[in-house]
């Protein structure tokens, strides 16, 4: 009897260290993305704002399962919101691929237009990534992705802390699915 209430005890104890808030992982560049960014060697540019959030973004919910949650980074470094982060992956990629310029650069501005995350009981979970750039002269360029992943048969704080484990990763494939597309290197180079 004394073994059960251990073997209980460690159970409550493993389930409860489950609730914990998640966080998104630092961002690490993509040697894909590096691959073709390299190929616009001389080309510089700078990242200026990214705005355009939807209300929803701030705390980036799956709405239909699990409304609690949202998208923070606890103990680690300041997280500013999904915009911010999006942002800093791409300035980190484009610094990664030697064309960052940090200032006498032409600007490239970003909206994000989706940013959400989804889940279907047979298919796993997805984010629907969108986002708009606009360069220094008003040109634009316009991906969007989704990544899908696996969620779990699971629900509640398992499919929380999936979506946000996969956060990282579906922006990492965002900036790489961007950079193979020669409208996104055309779009850079035009700068």
């Amino acid at each position: 009897m004394m073994g059960f209430w251990k073997f209980g005890i460690a159970l409550v104890a493993v389930g409860l260290g489950g609730c914990q808030t998640p966080g998104v992982a630092d961002y690490t560049p993509s040697r894909d993305t590096l691959s073709y960014l390299q190929q616009l060697d001389g080309t510089r540019v700078s990242v200026g704002s990214f705005g355009n959030t939807p209300a929803s973004l701030a705390d980036a919910t799956d709405t239909g399962l699990f409304s609690a949650c949202s998208l923070k980074v606890d103990g680690g470094p300041a997280w500013t919101g999904p915009s911010d982060y999006i942002r800093g992956a791409m300035i980190e990629e484009l610094t990664v691929g030697g064309l960052y310029a940090a200032q006498d650069a032409p600007v490239i501005d970003g909206a994000i237009e989706t940013l959400s995350f989804t889940r279907d009981p047979v298919f796993g979970g997805a984010w629907d990534i969108a986002v708009v750039l606009t360069g220094a002269g008003g040109a634009q360029f316009r991906h969007e992705n989704t990544y899908k992943f696996d969620v779990g048969a699971l629900g509640g704080p398992t499919v929380c802390r999936r979506a946000i484990d996969a956060f990282q990763p579906a922006i990492v494939e965002f900036w790489e699915s961007a950079a193979r597309s020669p409208q996104f290197r055309a779009f850079l180079k035009s700068q």
